[in-house]
């Protein structure tokens, strides 16, 4: 998985865009053929992986890791098992992330009782300490955030990991694509991609529309769809790759065949029902606290991806390390010279964070 003979593309870093089917490696087995309700499809998933105690959620107080929280919850009260414990980045001096209200009333509503929050400063930052000891392990990774989950990775070591992961191919809305699938999208026109060349930026853009075109308008049809993505094909090997070396299993219940049967076949959508806080509702409500299924705001992460550190690499930096047959170098020097640069040059950031550290190695790999 890492970028020296991995599965991503020098496009692929370039742009942090993957798109397309997963190829011979499939994600999902193929959907069952009775499902359950939702509600039991997902309470079986996290049932199982709450008997392989410690078992974390990562909780960042959205709509998929409150899902996931919410119904381990319920498994391990009725079944007696060890409560889930949720784990959270709480990050300073990024006001635009705050989501603390949030998961404080998540965590109330579900009357949890042990709750991990890791402090972070300039921790995460795309290469900061946690990624770079990230890069230093595994090379590149996708997504580029990827490293958010190796701290919680080792809290779970041992036992499992839930995540949300998929909740905004399964959840969400049909709309075309204008951003990688772990960075919230923003508003204005498509992405220009302007610090590739033109042809390398073409690509990229057919890529998402094809993306698109792919993406089933029957929402029954979202499994099957869902399960043959590259871009969620990978992120399941970055994280299995990231509990390998922590020894933890990695679960995602929204990517379990039997929920994306169940919640696709419920002849509800997220386009019907007025959008994913919609959706939770119809299938959930009832079952779940409203803390969890009621609408909120998507928090943004720019402040706590782009900091000290990699300001700081950004300003040395004279050209090398990325492959200049996808990459203008000029265009991307003024793209980091701007004062919030886009954030689907993650992957450049960090490959360039690797070239200068083989460098002062004397050419060794880091």
């Amino acid at each position: 998985m890492s970028a020296r003979g991995s599965a991503l593309t020098s496009l692929e870093i370039a742009s942090c865009v993957v798109v397309g089917r997963a190829g011979s490696h499939r994600v999902l087995a193929s959907p069952v053929s009775s499902p359950a309700d939702p509600v039991t499809a997902l309470e079986r998933v996290v049932a199982r992986a709450l008997r392989r105690p410690p078992c974390l959620v990562s909780f960042s107080g959205g709509h998929d890791s409150s899902l996931v929280l919410a119904a381990a919850a319920a498994v391990a009260r009725r079944e007696r098992l060890p409560l889930p414990v949720p784990v959270t980045w709480r990050v300073t001096d990024a006001p635009r992330a705050e989501e603390s209200a949030w998961q404080e009333a998540v965590v109330d509503a579900l009357q949890v009782t042990d709750w991990i929050r890791l402090p972070a400063g300039d921790d995460l930052d795309f290469v900061g300490p946690v990624a770079t000891d990230v890069l230093r392990r595994h090379g590149l990774l996708h997504p580029a955030n990827a490293y958010f989950h190796a701290p919680l990775l080792r809290e779970a070591a041992g036992g499992t990991l839930l995540t949300g992961v998929g909740g905004d191919q399964v959840l969400g809305r049909l709309r075309r694509p204008r951003r990688p699938s772990w960075w919230p999208r923003r508003a204005g026109p498509a992405l220009a991609f302007g610090w590739l060349r033109p042809g390398a930026a073409r690509r990229v853009r057919r890529g998402l529309r094809r993306e698109h075109r792919a993406r089933p308008v029957r929402y029954d049809n979202r499994p099957a769809w869902a399960s043959s993505r590259r871009d969620l094909e990978l992120t399941r090997l970055s994280l299995a790759l990231l509990g390998r070396a922590a020894g933890a299993d990695v679960v995602h219940p929204i990517l379990d065949p039997e929920f994306l049967t169940a919640v696709c076949g419920s002849g509800m959508s997220p386009d019907s029902a007025g959008g994913r806080a919609g959706l939770l509702s119809q299938l959930f409500g009832g079952c779940y606290p409203d803390a969890v299924l009621r609408p909120r705001p998507k928090a943004t992460f720019a402040e706590v991806f782009w900091r000290r550190h990699t300001r700081s690499l950004l300003a040395a930096w004279d050209g090398a390390g990325v492959d200049p047959s996808v990459v203008d170098r000029a265009r991307l020097r003024r793209e980091w010279d701007r004062p919030r640069p886009d954030l689907c040059t993650a992957m450049l950031v960090q490959q360039v964070w690797l070239a200068t550290a083989a460098a002062t190695l004397g050419g060794q790999p880091v």
